[in-house]
C-alpha cells in the first residue's frame, strides 16, 4: 500500500469516504466497500451517499455507516472514490476544504489531481481494482460481502469485463475476489438478470420508435424526455444501462443519450473502438470521462440544436481519427 495512505489512515480518527454524484456500479461498489474495510478492520469510517443508489446496486450498501449528509461531520480524513473533478463530489454539504487530509483514489485518466494525496491509476479498468490492491498489499481483512462490492464495481466499469480496459490485471483482481468468496452470482442476478418490467417496455420503446442514426450508421443515440420516463414509472437513477441499446448496433462508432437538464442536455457518450475517443468529444462539451465511455453538457436552447452540436462533434472525430483498414 501507498506508505502516505496507510499513514493517513492509521492517524485519522475519524473518515469520510464520498463519491461522485448520480453514482454508478463502480463508485457504489468502491464507496461501500470502502467504508466496510475499514470499519471491519478497527477504523471510525461513514460513507456519504446524498441521494438513493440505482435499484440495482442498492443491495450491496452496508446496513450501517452510510449517511445521507455531512452537515456536522466532523473529520480528519477524508477519501474521495472514483472521481475526476471537485465539481462532482457527492458531499452532500460537508466542507472539503476544512478537512486537514483529503484523499483522491480514482481510476479516470483525466484526474484534474486535487487533493492533499492523489492515488491514481488510469490502467485500471474500475476505482474497485485500485481499492483492492490498496487493501491487499496493506494486510488488510476483507470479508466476502467486501469482496463482492469491489468485484460489483469492477464487473459494472468493464462491462463483465467485454470493454478494452479489461487486461491481466483486471482479470488477476477478479479471480483474487473470487477467492475470497466475492459472490459473482449475485451480482450478475441483481445487475444484469433483474430488470424491471417497466424498464423493459421503456427499453422496447426506446429502440422501436426513439432511435435515430446518422453518419451512415456510425452514430446511434436516443433521447430521455421527462414525459417518457414519467409514462414508464421510471427514475433517472435507474437508466444507465439505457446506452447499450444504440452502442450494440452492428457498425455503430458512436452511442449516445441526451436528457434535458438545467438548461440544456446531459449527454452519455460511448465510442466502440479506438482511435475513437468518446473522452475527446466529451473534453469539448462540458465534461469528461475515459477514452471509450464519458459524459457531458450541452447548452442548448432546443434539442434540434443540441443534437446538431453533438453530431458535428461526433463528425469531426470519425474524419480526424479515421480507423485504418484492417
Amino acid at each position: 500500500m501507498d506508505s502516505a495512505f496507510l499513514s493517513a489512515l492509521r492517524t485519522a480518527e475519524t473518515i469520510l469516504v464520498a463519491t461522485h454524484e448520480r453514482p454508478d456500479g463502480d463508485a457504489i461498489g468502491s464507496l461501500a466497500a470502502t467504508v466496510g474495510i475499514l470499519r471491519d478492520n478497527g477504523f471510525r469510517a461513514s460513507g456519504i451517499l446524498p441521494s438513493a443508489a440505482p435499484d440495482f446496486y442498492a443491495s450491496f450498501l452496508p446496513d450501517e455507516g452510510i449517511v445521507a449528509s455531512g452537515e456536522g461531520i466532523a473529520a480528519d480524513l477524508f477519501l474521495v472514490l472514483d472521481c475526476s473533478n471537485r465539481k462532482r463530489i457527492a458531499a452532500a454539504g460537508y466542507p472539503i476544504e476544512q478537512c486537514p487530509t483529503v484523499v483522491n483514489i480514482d481510476h479516470h485518466p483525466d484526474n484534474e489531481r486535487f487533493g492533499t494525496l492523489v492515488l491514481l491509476n488510469s490502467d485500471a479498468a474500475a476505482t474497485a481494482q485500485n481499492l483492492y490492491f490498496l487493501f491487499r498489499d496493506a494486510g488488510f481483512h476483507i470479508s466476502a460481502e467486501n469482496a463482492t462490492r469491489l468485484l460489483l464495481g469492477l464487473i459494472s466499469d468493464s462491462g463483465c469485463f467485454r470493454f478494452d480496459n479489461t487486461d491481466a490485471a483486471a482479470l488477476r483482481a477478479g479471480a483474487d475476489l473470487l477467492d475470497l468468496g466475492a459472490d459473482h452470482h449475485r451480482i450478475i442476478l441483481s445487475v444484469f438478470s433483474s430488470r424491471p418490467e417497466n424498464l423493459v417496455r421503456l427499453e422496447s420503446e426506446l429502440g422501436a420508435k426513439r432511435l435515430k442514426t446518422a453518419l451512415g450508421g456510425r452514430f446511434a443515440w436516443m433521447v430521455l424526455d421527462p414525459e417518457l420516463l414519467a409514462r414508464y414509472g421510471v427514475e433517472v437513477r435507474n437508466t444507465e444501462s439505457l446506452i447499450e441499446i444504440p452502442r450494440n448496433i452492428a457498425g455503430v462508432e458512436f452511442a449516445a443519450v441526451l436528457r434535458p437538464e438545467n438548461g440544456g442536455y446531459k449527454l452519455s457518450l460511448r465510442a466502440k473502438n479506438a482511435p475513437y475517443s468518446a473522452g475527446r468529444i466529451a473534453r469539448r462539451l462540458n465534461g469528461g470521462g475515459h477514452e471509450m465511455a464519458a459524459g457531458g453538457f450541452i447548452p442548448a436552447e432546443t434539442l434540434e440544436k443540441a443534437e446538431n452540436i453533438l453530431l458535428q462533434q461526433v463528425e469531426m472525430e470519425l474524419n480526424e481519427h479515421e480507423k485504418q483498414p484492417q
